[in-house]
């Protein structure tokens, strides 16, 4: 009897593939899967954001199998041997029975970045998947992959086996599949989750909930909008009124800018490479806290006073020297809002005042300010970073920025 149901089967890619897997287990070895199964079985959860709940996504009841019974670890042992994987990084071994109507709809198995964090910071992804089919006497109920057009029928002891993330960890998005619904009879089989390394539950929670704890003391509009209002450090500010005092009848008038439409003069700092670089030490270590990314300082150009009719066109910064920046307010005589975009590819309007700074993302969302200036000076800086080498060494998170 044919697994593999007849349907246009479009052609897999050469690097995924589905493998077959006949009479994986006997005919006496599913009977017995079975009847363990069945002694806990409870409600199939869903696992959603990195939460679990129950849902009309799935209608199947689940037993997570104890690797006390000899039998299980038997058969953990030749799906290991069968894959080359040490044991240790299979999940353990989950039984679901289907009855009558129920179902799985679509879904992966390896976890999105956001489930990484909670069930993978430890053990890595499910790299891959072994299933086993416990019966046959059923209608409906086939292993659907959409994405390649297959459909498997259940055939009692066979087994597939497919990758959800290639050799480089990069997602397998033809993995996705589904159950579809039971006609007729009952449906029976055991799933097994292959991890990146050692499966470590208890650590990937610990790990999760320190990430989280540290994750809360992040600006509330970060995680929305990629970006977020704080408060300039008085250091700096202290910093900058010192040079302005020295400063303030050196400008230069500014020409040749691509995005800046108007008048706009620049008091430059490089006669103080000492203040603007402890200006860079001051904001770096809350820069990589939030973008959880090793920075370098990259340039700080001067002070930017725009003058009356003055716009900055919507743009992207260079990648190579503004992966994050901070635009910081020291004067204005007049609102003037900087309009920058979402992590929803959204418009979002932001006022600063004296004191106050935008972190952003430069390089990777748009930002200016597209209207008119209608006062007579804004007066303003940039701060800029840039990645650093995976080696460099860890900052210690900055008791100089305040959110607001």
């Amino acid at each position: 009897m044919e697994i593999l149901k007849t349907m246009q089967n479009k052609p897999i890619t050469s690097n995924w593939d589905i493998e077959s897997l006949p009479n994986f287990l006997t005919e006496q070895e599913c009977k017995n899967l079975i009847a363990l199964g069945q002694k806990d079985l409870k409600p199939s959860e869903v696992g959603t954001a990195g939460e679990r709940s129950i849902n009309d996504f799935r209608k199947s009841q689940t037993t997570a199998y104890c690797d006390c019974s000899k039998q299980v670890m038997a058969l953990k042992n030749k799906i290991a041997d069968h894959l080359d994987v040490n044991v240790d990084q299979l999940e353990g071994l989950q039984y679901q029975f289907y009855t009558k109507g129920g179902y799985f709809k679509e879904h992966a198995d390896y976890f999105d970045a956001h489930n990484m964090k909670k069930f993978g910071l430890a053990s890595g992804n499910r790299i891959k998947t072994l299933m086993i089919y416990l019966n046959q006497d059923m209608e409906g109920g086939e292993t659907m992959f959409k994405a390649v057009d297959r459909a498997y029928i259940p055939l009692k002891g066979w087994g597939l086996c497919w990758d959800n993330v290639d050799e480089n960890g990069k997602i397998q998005m033809g993995s996705k599949h589904s159950a579809e619904k039971v006609t007729f009879g009952e449906k029976h089989i055991v799933t097994c989750w292959i991890r990146e390394k050692a499966w470590q539950p208890e650590l990937d929670e610990r790990l999760y909930q320190e990430w989280k704890t540290e994750q809360d003391t992040l600006p509330p509009l970060y995680g929305n909008k990629a970006f977020a209002k704080v408060k300039t450090p008085e250091e700096v500010t202290n910093i900058v009124t010192s040079i302005m005092m020295k400063e303030k009848d050196n400008a230069t008038k500014e020409k040749g800018i691509t995005e800046i439409e108007g008048d706009t003069n620049l008091f430059s700092l490089d006669k103080y490479p000492e203040q603007r670089d402890r200006i860079h030490e001051i904001f770096r270590p809350f820069a990589e806290k939030i973008a959880s990314k090793r920075l370098e300082p990259t340039h700080i150009y001067g002070l930017r006073e725009y003058k009356n009719g003055a716009k900055l066109a919507m743009h992207r910064d260079r990648v190579s020297t503004h992966i994050v920046s901070f635009s910081v307010c020291y004067f204005k005589d007049k609102n003037w809002p900087i309009v920058i975009e979402g992590r929803d590819h959204a418009e979002y309007s932001v006022e600063l005042e004296p004191g106050e700074s935008l972190y952003y993302l430069g390089a990777k969302y748009e930002h200016g300010r597209p209207t008119a200036f209608e006062g007579e000076s804004y007066i303003n800086f940039y701060i800029h970073y840039k990645l650093k080498a995976k080696k460099a060494k860890k900052t210690k998170p900055s008791s100089h920025i305040k959110m607001i």
